[in-house]
Order: C-alpha cells, then sequence, then structure tokens
C-alpha cells in the first residue's frame, strides 16, 4: 500500500504507518517558508475540505492533523490521518488541494513512463490495502519514501 501511495502520488515525500496509533503520516516538501498566516489559512483549508469530504461519506474523522517545519526556504507539512476512516479518495483530494495552493513550489517526483491505466490501477490497490488495514492488525511501523528514482520501505 504504501508503495502504490508513493507511486500513484509523486507529491508525496514519505508515508508512515504507525500501527499503535492506526495512523498513516504523510510528508510533503514546500519549496519555500510557509509563514504563520499561511498555514493557518492551509491548515483550515484542508480540515474544512476533510470535513465536507467525510460529512458526505458518513464517516467522522478520528484523527486529521497538519503539522509544518521550517528549514530556511523549504517546509516540510506532515497530515496525519486516522486508518479507520481514511479512503483513496480523501488522499486524491488533499493531494490536489496541495498542488493548487503551492503549484511549482510542491516538491514531486513524476515518473514520465506512468500510463493512465497504471495510475488507476494503483489508486484500486491503495482503495483496497486501506480495507485491509482497517480490518487486521498491523504490528510493523512501516515508513516508505523515495531516494534515487526508487521507493524504499523500511519496518522501523
Amino acid at each position: 500500500m504504501l508503495i502504490s501511495m508513493l507511486v500513484r502520488y509523486p507529491e508525496l515525500g514519505t508515508v508512515r504507518l504507525d500501527p499503535a496509533c492506526q495512523t498513516l503520516k504523510f510528508t510533503f516538501l514546500v519549496t519555500r517558508l510557509l509563514e504563520e498566516e499561511d498555514f493557518t489559512s492551509l491548515k483550515d483549508h484542508i480540515r474544512s475540505a476533510l470535513d465536507a469530504y467525510t460529512y458526505l461519506m458518513d464517516k467522522p474523522i478520528e484523527t486529521a492533523d497538519v503539522a509544518r517545519e521550517s528549514y530556511d526556504d523549504l517546509t516540510v507539512l506532515t497530515v496525519t490521518r486516522d486508518v479507520q476512516s481514511l479512503s483513496q479518495e480523501e488522499i486524491s483530494l488533499l493531494i490536489e488541494i496541495l498542488r493548487s495552493r503551492f503549484k511549482r513550489h510542491l516538491v514531486a517526483d513524476f515518473n514520465e513512463s506512468l500510463l493512465e491505466e497504471d495510475l488507476l490501477m494503483q489508486e484500486q490497490i491503495i482503495g483496497e490495502m486501506l480495507e485491509d488495514l482497517r480490518d487486521t492488525v498491523q504490528e510493523k511501523n512501516l515508513i516508505a519514501f523515495r531516494e534515487g528514482g526508487r521507493v524504499l520501505v523500511f519496518n522501523k
């Protein structure tokens, strides 16, 4: 699932599965400093979109947090979501919000060789794996990230 997420969404820097908290943490890199006002606006926008989506889907959110760390001209955004209410469509919504907000400042590792069918297959895999994750007890604390054009997964 983590590999499929990174393949499907080139804007994702890392994905972490925390089985103790039953959460997924998505990390994004933005190549500009995000001031407090901009961050608060982004956080409110994401939260409003997630609230609207989960209201329409009738799935209450347990955990939805947006955090940031700033380093000179780089901002690291971390979105934490609970596995129980998270869906593949919600991940797509989150990515679209960040794409529209940051445009060329959102770091992405695009793979030009992926076809539309491949992307749709990755979305299907993500959806199925999220369903499976809700029904099973996960014990491994996993992290997936990109390095040198590859996707790596480690058990923390």
